[in-house]
């Protein structure tokens, strides 16, 4: 349960090919310790007591759901203080202590994780936004930064990492991580390619990834990857580059436009912030609402001067499509303003509030959950594409890309949009 939180950039996504899918054991989450070092055991009984009283606390006081997902505190208190209270280290206690938060939705940080996700805001490393996928087995590659060693060492989107270094399963973001200047080992493959090792020198990274707009070779067809949708002045760069395109022409206009969504970088708010650039049917400008505990917040779209209005929307998903883009793709559906092409996309659409606790250590409950404007929320049913698909998009090259192919298909049969 750490992964979804501790990597909200990396998001679960897509399992591998049915030629890959043998029968075999999920990977254990990764962990902050060093196995090889000797486990400590730092954390007393009453400290130990306080952790289970600190983290159920908040739970009790911001969770969403104000009958904790039908589950009893006073019951989950009972059923592992004596377990925690018995475990022989602390990492025993830690694996307990997110065991039981589990339960709730919520998740815990140890200081020693919190400290190592400020050292990787600096951003050293390889230069890849990547996703786990097949219980961990294999870890996609969703992007590549301009100008990184990985990029040199001829890393592409779609690429999957079967290993990394001597480990041969189980690859882990975490493994691929390092200082400055020191190496690393990957086994790579691509799609109608055998598995290579690379070895890539670890160096500082800029997280740039640019839209990418073009026309494609139908006619009147466009495409958008929207890219880095957390970083600042992503809706202008993604205007520019419809602009570009020729978009908005009045000479040669679209017939459709395919938005893909799969393996984009941000599912915060600024997400939603960044695709204003397409518009949208929202009459009253309100495309979500944030649903707390006691109050419905609207999540309102501002207008746009130029919107794709008569232009066919095809959205592509894949099961990490979550989060604020994947409201804006729900969002669209409900309004009859776009199809969807991809895998169905089941999430807990929560939002999180970080608490830190006294010891140094952390607690994110879910505060919120998304919801449409008539109220539906996507917890219970998950975002079902018009078209579903039952390959993973990087089984092909991205000539080959059957999720292009199908959006095609559908705007060339009059999608949602056109008029």
């Amino acid at each position: 349960m750490k992964i979804a939180a501790m990597l909200l950039t990396l998001a679960l996504l897509v399992g591998v090919s049915p030629a890959q899918e043998s029968v075999r054991v999920p990977c254990a989450p990764w962990r902050a310790f060093d196995a090889a070092q000797e486990p400590t055991t730092l954390l007393g009984e009453a400290q130990r007591r306080q952790l289970i009283d600190d983290v159920l606390e908040w739970v009790e006081r911001l969770h969403v759901d104000p009958a904790f997902d039908g589950v009893d505190l006073d019951e989950l208190r009972q059923a592992y203080a004596s377990r925690i209270a018995s475990a022989r280290y602390d990492h025993e206690v830690v694996s307990l202590l997110e065991e039981m938060l589990a339960w709730v939705d919520a998740y815990y940080w140890t200081p020693e994780e919190l400290r190592q996700e400020l050292a990787r805001a600096s951003f050293t490393g390889v230069g890849i936004f990547i996703s786990i996928l097949a219980d961990g087995h294999v870890l996609g590659i969703n992007h590549v930064y301009p100008g990184s060693p990985a990029e040199a060492a001829g890393l592409a989107r779609g690429d999957r990492i079967l290993g990394v270094d001597e480990r041969s399963t189980c690859p882990h973001p975490n493994d691929i991580r390092g200082p400055t200047g020191t190496d690393v080992t990957l086994t790579v493959t691509a799609p109608g390619r055998p598995a290579r090792r690379v070895t890539i020198t670890r160096a500082p990274i800029e997280p740039i990834a640019p839209p990418r707009a073009v026309r494609l070779d139908e006619p009147g067809i466009g495409y958008l990857w929207p890219g880095n949708l957390a970083a600042p002045g992503q809706s202008d760069l993604i205007r520019a580059a419809l602009d570009d395109m020729g978009a908005f022409s009045s000479s040669d206009p679209l017939d459709g436009l395919i938005l893909d969504l799969r393996g984009v970088i941000g599912q915060n708010e600024q997400a939603l912030r960044a695709l204003e650039s397409l518009g949208g049917p929202f009459a009253d400008g309100t495309a979500l609402y944030v649903v707390e505990r006691s109050a419905r917040v609207p999540v309102v779209i501002a207008p746009q001067p130029e919107r794709l209005e008569g232009v066919a929307l095809v959205i592509l998903v894949d099961v990490a499509t979550d989060g604020f883009q994947g409201m804006f793709a729900a969002a669209l559906q409900a309004r009859k303003r776009a199809q969807i092409v991809g895998q169905p996309v089941h999430s807990t659409w929560r939002l999180y509030a970080p608490e830190l606790l006294p010891d140094g250590s952390r607690v994110d409950v879910p505060y919120a959950e998304l919801a449409l404007v008539d109220g539906t929320r996507l917890r219970q049913s998950g975002l079902i594409p018009d078209s579903v698909m039952t390959v993973d998009w990087r089984d092909d090259s991205e000539d080959e890309d059957p999720y292009v192919a199908e959006a095609i298909r559908l705007i060339r049969m009059g999608g949602i949009g056109a008029d």
